[in-house]
Parts: C-alpha cells; sequence; structure tokens
C-alpha cells in the first residue's frame, strides 16, 4: 500500500496518466512505477472465478486463450482500446483506475457480474467501484489488485460487443455490451445489457429478456422501439461535448443497441497470443541499450523518453502531437512498440530499445514504403514504420485490413493512409520470406 502522507500515486500503463501531467490536468508530487511487479500479471482460471492481474496489458487480454474463449467480449473490448502502441503499454487495472466514462471495460464487467480486489484485501463489485467520471471507491494508499469474474456452471452464455468510435486512437462515443445467460433450451434465464461512453456513468439494464429463447430475440422487429425505451427511461446526464452532442450519442445508441442485440459484431480479433517480455532485473538499473548502445541513465526523475532519445542524439524519434495520438514517436522497447512520448526515461532502465535506424530489418521496410509511395513529407514515417514493424511481426503476418483498423492507428499528416496500407501489405510479403527479424 502507499502511504497517504507521502503524496504518492500509482503509474501503471500512464497512457492517461502521463498526458494529463504533461497538459497540467493534474500535479502529481510522486509517482510509484508499479511495473516491475511481475505478480501483477497474469490470468488465472479457477473452478468458481477468473482472475485478472491488475498489471496485464490491454494487448495481453485482447489474446490471451482463456479470455477469447470463455469472455469474447472482454477480449473484444480490449482490442479496440486507442491502438497498437497504447495497448501494450496500459493496462485493466490503470484503465478501470482511471474510471473514464468512455472506458472500454466497465460495460461489459458490468455484464459479466466483474470485481475489483484491492491490495487492502477489499473486494467491490464493478458496479459499486465506478462513482462519478474519473472518481472511484478506491481510498488513498489502494491499488487495485485484480479483476475477478465469476465462473458459473450449467449455463450457456450469449456474449457480445459493440463499440463506436469517431476515428484514430480516440476514446468510444458509445459501447454496448450484452450478456445473456441462458437455459439449456436456449431460453434466457439472466439478461445484462450495458452502455458506456453515453452518460456520465456506465448504465446497467437488467433481466430485458427473460423467459425469452435468444434466437427469437434477434429476429423481434421491435428492438428499435426497445432500444428507444432502454434509452428514455435513462435518468443520467448524457454527455455532451465537441465530440459528440447530446442528440448524436442518443441516436447512436439506439442503433448500436439493436446492431448488438441482433448478434452483429465486426470486431475481429488475432489469432496469435501476445505476451509482454517479463522484467529482466539483470540488467544495470542506471542504463539502458539503444540500438545496441549502453547508455547511462542519470537523468531527472521527470525527462521523458522521447527527450532522453533525443538528446543522446536519435533524432529519428520525432516529436509530433506530444500528446500520445500521432505515434510519430513510436520506438520499440523490448521488441514491442510504444509512444516514447507518454513514458518517462527512468522507467527503461536495463530495456532494450531499437529505434529505426537501428531495426535489422530497416531495408525491408524503407523498401516496400519506397516502393509504394508511402514516404509522403516523411516526417510520420519512422513511427509508422516501427508501428506497421511491431504489428506485422507480433500480432499479425498477413497484415489482415480487418485486424490492422484495430492497431495501427498512427496519424499521417499527409493523409497517406492508401499507400501505408499498400505498404504494409507489401511488407508483410517481405518479412514472410526473411528470416531476418528484430528480437529484443
Amino acid at each position: 500500500m502507499l502511504k497517504e502522507n507521502e503524496g504518492a500515486r500509482p503509474l501503471a500503463g500512464g497512457q492517461s496518466l502521463v498526458p494529463m501531467m504533461k497538459l497540467r490536468i493534474i500535479n502529481v508530487d510522486t509517482l510509484v512505477d508499479l511495473n516491475d511487479l511481475d505478480e501483477l500479471k497474469y490470468v488465472k482460471l479457477e473452478e468458481d472465478k477468473l482472475r485478472i492481474g491488475s498489471l496485464l496489458t490491454h494487448n495481453e487480454i485482447a489474446t490471451n486463450h482463456i479470455i477469447r474463449q470463455r469472455y469474447p467480449s472482454l477480449a473484444k473490448a480490449s482490442w479496440v482500446i486507442a491502438d497498437l502502441q497504447v495497448r501494450n503499454k496500459g493496462t485493466i487495472g490503470g484503465s478501470i483506475a482511471h474510471a473514464d466514462p468512455s472506458g472500454n471495460y466497465f460495460p461489459v464487467l458490468f455484464t459479466l457480474e466483474g470485481k475489483v480486489i484491492l491490495s487492502s484485501g477489499r473486494s467491490i463489485n464493478i458496479e459499486d467501484f465506478y462513482l462519478f467520471p474519473y472518481t472511484t471507491a478506491l481510498s488513498h494508499g489502494e491499488i487495485i489488485k485484480e479483476i475477478e469474474i465469476p465462473v458459473k456452471k450449467n449455463s450457456e452464455y450469449w456474449l457480445n460487443f459493440n463499440v463506436v468510435k469517431r476515428g484514430g486512437a480516440s476514446y468510444p462515443t458509445c459501447l454496448v455490451a450484452v450478456n445473456l445467460e441462458l437455459s439449456e433450451d436456449r431460453v434466457v434465464v439472466s439478461s445484462k445489457i450495458a452502455i458506456g461512453g453515453v452518460f456520465e456513468k456506465p448504465v446497467l439494464i437488467r433481466d430485458l429478456f427473460l423467459g425469452e429463447k435468444v434466437d427469437e430475440i434477434r429476429r423481434r422487429a421491435d428492438l428499435d422501439s426497445i432500444a428507444e425505451k432502454i434509452i428514455a427511461e435513462r435518468d443520467e446526464k448524457v454527455i455532451n461535448d465537441i465530440h459528440a452532442s447530446k442528440s448524436y450519442r442518443l441516436k447512436l445508441t439506439r442503433n448500436l443497441l439493436v446492431k448488438t442485440l441482433m448478434g452483429y459484431s465486426d470486431i475481429k480479433l488475432p489469432s496469435k497470443e501476445i505476451v509482454n517480455t517479463p522484467n529482466n532485473h539483470s540488467g544495470s538499473k542506471y542504463s539502458l541499450t539503444v540500438n545496441g548502445e549502453e547508455i547511462p541513465l542519470n537523468v531527472e526523475p521527470r525527462i521523458l523518453l522521447i527527450d532522453f532519445l533525443r538528446q543522446n542524439g536519435f533524432t529519428e524519434v520525432k516529436r509530433g502531437c506530444d500528446e500520445g495520438k500521432c505515434g510519430a514517436c513510436t520506438v520499440l522497447v523490448d521488441g514491442k512498440a510504444i509512444k516514447s512520448c507518454n513514458a518517462f526515461a527512468i522507467q527503461f532502465s536495463g530495456k532494450n530499445i531499437v529505434t529505426i535506424k537501428g531495426l535489422k530489418t530497416k531495408q525491408l521496410v524503407q523498401d516496400a514504403f519506397l516502393r509504394n509511395y508511402a514516404m509522403q513529407c516523411g516526417y510520420c514515417t519512422h513511427g509508422f514504420m516501427m508501428t506497421v514493424y511491431d504489428y506485422l511481426t507480433n500480432v499479425d503476418p498477413d497484415a489482415d485490413e480487418d485486424l490492422m483498423k484495430y492497431a495501427i492507428k498512427n496519424i499521417c499528416r499527409c493523409t497517406g493512409y492508401v499507400n501505408i496500407i499498400r505498404a504494409t501489405k507489401d511488407l508483410s510479403r517481405s518479412l514472410q520470406n526473411s528470416s531476418k527479424l528484430d528480437k529484443p
């Protein structure tokens, strides 16, 4: 537990916390980096529950074979969070503790009756854990230890999840999760529908279709009216901001509810399981390695990784938006792409970092981009190359467009996305014909 009088706050993935600190939205006296706590990175299936360690990353959750098999809605919710780089760093515990009303996990965990287990030993139902936007039931000094999902026997589940996002790595405008528990003859014995991103607090609708057969629900002609009624009965305040007006959000919610209840979902999950490299404590605590060169880490703790790299001559790492949106600053850390503007250099002691200049397959990558006229002005290109390389080597060697749209979301100032997609597919073929792959 963190001592309250020390003013310390925990740092998990930092994909929301670090940008908020840089924008001076919040002020933190002391950060305690939790990323070395490998004991909080696990998926454990027990007789009566599934336990997920709070420091498991979004990509690990999305591709974990146990979660995908038993709770596909949770895997889908993880896979559509932001982009590949954010999912390589962001954690389920950090996301839940952040309590953004558009956070991906709450609607799904509402329908799965999840519980949050805290370091103090307290166990809180996920519905009670979220209090207000960015406010949870966490007490000072507590951190999230794990998330528990009950395993129910002698029943079948029908799970579905859908999300609408307005481009790029933005937060969702609307999320809908459905969990129908069925009897042996596929009659609904428990119904849970959750909506996120629309109201200031995610909402849960219980027992709407009790006694009905799931196949008949999908064929009902009045699903649109049912969706309208669900929305009309909500007392919660609807979010109305620059991203979407109140009326647009409500219309979107109605349409997404109908789509989800009818069983449609276009979220495709990768077949490969993504597992991050465990922390290696045998390396130096006072240096990191960049492109094979060991560099001392005698820096002020607030120095961002991007600044550390550029100060040490690695100017191929570009500063773009500086808010973790554009991806121009992307580098590989132990073989996984991250945004170097959203992390502190001191976090990477003993780590192996690769920039575009240190990529062993750099020539293959560059040639694919050049052949397909994907360079454009060149400012975003280095970040795109690193992201595409991680995606093709660790996620999807075949460059499936249905998977790619949820992973590679770097911003191109010249809007040269069509050529970048062509270059990615071209590089896919080149990498599969080459045995010269970068290893962490």
